[in-house]
């Protein structure tokens, strides 16, 4: 039992020391998820699934095709009878065609707000979502095929309320941290787990959200670079031995080549756990 104790404060340890090394901007980068807006909300924790969040292309990338939702269906944004009402086929020709376990997001979407619309008394707007028990809403949210409980978590904070989606970037960022540390992976609970509890040690003055959103800003790659020699080739550092110089709005980290040229790291993957 000691012994377990000692391994979680150690865990627990590693990763308030791996967030400690993100850059002090990066905790202020949240833009607030969407507390009013309960339609949007939705979409955004579908949708997001597996799929790139922005794009510079028009009407491409999540975020864009959320902004086009919300113009052309003003008054769904914050009301699920009316984002129920206006269909999957409809939502499909504004967010794509895009699926998660082999069927429509389109139509977990609509399935979702039907599930929310089915508790007694329907759960209708943000505020409705928010004055429910969080174990009553994810049970509605899953109760669809093809969502689970990452986005379900994702989908309260979306409207404001305290969590950490653990999805594929913050397991890794997690587990990057633990493994500088000698410490063995977790799986994703016990991630968000260990997110929790750093935060609850050293805050760095702001929200839960606002915190997992900046350790999501890393895309789970701990930032590290030094100077190679060109006869070793590349190698790929231990985070902790110096700052990494080259990271700036688009955060991550570099693999380092002969003569120590950085190589960015993948920054584009989304959450492989819905």
């Amino acid at each position: 039992m000691t012994q377990a104790i000692n391994e979680q404060a150690r865990a627990v340890d590693a990763v308030r020391r791996a967030v400690a090394r993100i850059d002090a901007a990066d905790f202020s980068a949240y833009s607030g998820g969407w507390v009013e807006e309960i339609g949007t909300s939705l979409l955004d924790a579908v949708f997001s699934i597996q799929a790139r969040y922005h794009s510079r292309v028009p009407g491409a990338g999540v975020y864009n095709r959320l902004e086009a939702f919300r113009k052309a269906y003003q008054e769904a944004v914050n009301d699920v009878r009316a984002l129920s009402a206006i269909g999957s086929i409809n939502l499909r020709r504004i967010m794509g065609d895009s699926k998660t376990s082999r069927r429509y997001k389109a139509d977990c979407v609509v399935d979702a707000a039907n599930a929310l619309l089915q508790l007694d008394p329907p759960v209708i707007t943000a505020a409705d979502a928010r004055g429910r028990d969080s174990k009553e809403l994810d049970k509605a949210y899953m109760s669809v095929q093809g969502l689970g409980w990452v986005t379900a978590e994702y989908f309260r904070m979306l409207l404001g309320v305290p969590g950490v989606k653990a999805d594929v970037m913050v397991v890794r960022f997690v587990n990057a941290a633990l493994a500088a540390d000698g410490l063995g992976s977790v799986e994703a609970r016990a991630a968000r787990d260990l997110v929790i509890r750093a935060h609850g040690e050293e805050g760095h003055g702001v929200d839960l959200i606002t915190y997992e959103h900046a350790i999501w800003r890393t895309k789970g790659v701990l930032p590290v670079t030094f100077f190679v020699p060109r006869k070793l080739g590349v190698l790929v550092t231990r985070f902790g031995m110096t700052e990494c110089p080259c990271r700036s709005d688009d955060p991550g980290g570099v693999v380092t080549g002969p003569g120590g040229v950085g190589v960015t790291a993948d920054r584009d993957r989304a959450s492989a756990v819905a």
